[in-house]
């Protein structure tokens, strides 16, 4: 397997496990009372928004050369920073 091939799935194993923890905290969600649902869900979308901004970044990783991957790989490493940092300032308010 090729450090392309490893980059992506390792990446895509870490974008299963963001997208099981945003439905973990989706369903917390529901179960607060409407205006805290409603404020929670703006981050939840915000989570969800930078999500697939990483998967739309890995997506380009697929079909990039060896080379040109490792130039892809910093965008890559900084959606999945957003995606972090949205994850973890939602979670955060949601888990209190």
């Amino acid at each position: 397997m090729s450090k392309k091939d490893e980059y992506i799935a390792k990446m895509n194993e870490q974008l299963k496990k963001f997208d099981t923890e945003i439905d973990q905290l989706t369903s917390k969600a529901k179960q607060m009372n409407a205006e805290l649902q409603v404020k929670y869900a703006d981050q939840i979308k915000a989570m969800r928004d930078s999500r697939d901004e990483a998967m739309k970044k890995l997506q380009e990783l697929h079909t990039a050369s060896e080379p040109a991957m490792q130039k892809m790989k910093a965008g890559m490493d900084s959606a999945w920073d957003a995606m972090k940092k949205a994850f973890d300032k939602a979670s955060s308010q949601i888990k209190k």
